[in-house]
């Protein structure tokens, strides 16, 4: 099962700074969609919303799971934020423990979900010994060992080399896939947005407003031979175009495009 999420008339505001203001949005359940914008515009600030991290001042954040009243959410942050002093699988099966899981089965989908992500090996390792990439892929397995209904990942793979963030989108993509939960992942990378998200959403500078809205045409199924495809750089094509144009479009209000995007 997964989340429907709407945002309708929602305001935000921190100190003197508006980030939101009358801001709507629907995301259907099962849905990937990729989130973009200049820095500080509101892309984090979005997902706290809807991970009930924030509170809007005005409006209202639905998360909902037809015929339940608590969806499980989850969050993967710019940071790995592991614990430090606990091994791989006492990381994974910390959220199971704290929603009251019995020891054994948390301990049994830990290790199932950490081998889903290629780190069956690595299950007695503490933090200080992984890799920045193998760093990321506990903290994308504690993420999914709960079977979350909503997936909210800000930026995860930012900081990894070439190699190490291929295979991760790819792994993303594919447990999407298999299980079918919403997704939202923010994202400064068109490329990525592209390879990623079914549906692609560029946010403006604050107040943040929907600048592009567009569906993906590119195949379900997607691996590493698609990213030298014309299909895929077209597909590239067209998102520039459309925001290009979303941006004229906005200068021609007043707007400058040196302002929205230096």
């Amino acid at each position: 099962m997964s989340a429907r999420v709407k945002l309708t008339d929602v305001a935000k505001r921190f100190r003197d700074s508006i980030i939101f203001d009358d801001l709507d949005l629907q995301i259907e359940p099962g849905s990937f969609v990729a989130v973009m914008g200049p820095s500080g515009c509101g892309k984090s600030t979005l997902l706290r919303l809807l991970a009930g991290l924030e509170r809007p001042d005005v409006g209202r954040v639905q998360v909902e799971i037809a015929g339940q009243e608590s969806p499980r959410i989850s969050f993967v942050f710019q940071e790995a934020q592991l614990l430090p002093w606990r091994s791989v699988l006492q990381n994974v099966t910390l959220p199971l423990e704290l929603g009251g899981q019995e020891a054994r089965e948390a301990t049994s989908m830990a290790r199932e979900a950490l081998i889903r992500v290629g780190l069956g090996e690595a299950l007695s390792k503490y933090p200080h010994q992984l890799s920045g990439g193998m760093k990321m892929r506990v903290s994308l397995a504690r993420a999914l060992v709960t079977r979350p209904h909503l997936l909210l990942l800000d930026e995860p793979f930012a900081a990894l080399d070439d190699v190490t963030r291929f295979r991760l989108q790819n792994d993303l993509r594919a447990f999407w896939l298999a299980e079918r939960m919403t997704v939202v992942f923010v994202t400064h990378s068109m490329t990525e947005s592209a390879y990623l998200a079914d549906r692609q959403i560029m946010l403006s500078r604050r107040p943040a407003e929907i600048l592009l809205d567009r569906i993906s045409e590119l195949p379900p199924h997607r691996q590493d031979e698609l990213r030298v495809t014309s299909a895929y750089l077209a597909e590239i094509e067209k998102l520039q175009n459309q925001l290009q144009s979303a941006l004229h479009s906005r200068a021609q209000g007043g707007w400058r495009l040196d302002e929205e995007f230096p």
